[in-house]
């Protein structure tokens, strides 16, 4: 299997899904030419692998996926890699490499925190799949996937925003790190989509010739890493009309369309400027 000279990773919510209802239907033209190259397309989200699992079956791409904001990395065992995958734990029809700690730990953070600060917050394991449900505009079933966390908890804070910091710094003297999404903010170990893209792009770079050009799409502050990671990064124009302020290594692209318009028009702009100046690619 010879590797594609082009891989891509991309954010999820208010990027190639939309932000309010979670469909992609403009994003197809892009999507099928990602797929026509043979372009590895790899979700990079704070979404589970539960989730990501049938997002990918719906847009037919059984490729890696980094969930939950680069605590995992998830490979489908019924595929071939131009790699070994590095060590893991097989869950369902995936090989997942979790970074630790794992999502129980983290609870115990919350909860510790709590009974001595008294700070208030409410996390998904605080939650109903229906509270899930109402919070995010999920279906009743997708927001079950959405509690089934290995390894980072979504939260909403409920408390005064200065000790939001407080609950941070205390976060930080105990090893973990907490990352703001398009929704939530995170409370995981210290992972990132960033790390985890790098990782990915060592597997696929050792088992090429070493080229390899890496686009990375998203929108908000957790993609901040993965986007300065990459050499052509996407900033995805958010629901409110603004962009994220953050630059790829060689070359940056704000859309001037929200959420998958943008990532359509993105996808088909750069593939069309690569085999421009690479007709052989």
């Amino acid at each position: 299997m010879n590797p594609s000279p082009v891989i891509i990773f991309t954010d999820l919510d208010g990027t190639l899904l939309d932000h309010h209802d979670y469909r992609f239907d403009s994003a197809i033209p892009a999507l099928e030419a990602v797929r026509q190259q043979g372009i590895p397309l790899i979700l990079t989200t704070s979404k589970t692998l539960a989730e990501v699992r049938e997002i990918n079956a719906r847009l037919e791409n059984p490729q890696p996926a980094i969930v939950e904001n680069g605590c995992a990395l998830c490979f489908p065992l019924d595929r071939d890699y131009p790699f070994d995958i590095p060590r893991h734990v097989q869950i369902g029809d995936y090989a997942v490499v979790c970074h630790p700690p794992p999502y129980a730990q983290i609870r115990g953070f919350i909860e510790q925190q709590r009974g001595s600060r008294h700070w208030r917050l409410r996390g998904f394991g605080d939650m109903s799949a229906a509270d899930v449900a109402e919070s995010t505009g999920l279906g009743a079933y997708q927001a079950q996937n959405a509690k089934q966390r290995l390894c980072s908890e979504p939260f909403l804070w409920l408390d005064r925003e200065q000790n939001l910091d407080h609950f941070i710094a205390a976060a930080e003297l105990a090893g973990l790190y907490v990352t703001r999404g398009g929704r939530f903010w995170h409370l995981m170990g210290r992972s990132s989509k960033a790390q985890a893209l790098d990782a990915v792009r060592t597997l696929y770079a050792a088992a090429g010739d070493g080229r390899l050009t890496v686009i990375a799409l998203g929108d908000s502050e957790n993609d901040r890493g993965m986007l300065q990671s990459a050499d052509i990064a996407v900033v995805i124009k958010r629901h409110d009309g603004t962009h994220l302020d953050c630059r790829g290594l060689k070359q940056t692209l704000c859309t001037q369309q929200q959420g998958p318009a943008g990532w359509n028009s993105a996808v088909l702009q750069i593939l069309t400027e690569l085999g421009s100046a690479n007709p052989q690619s």
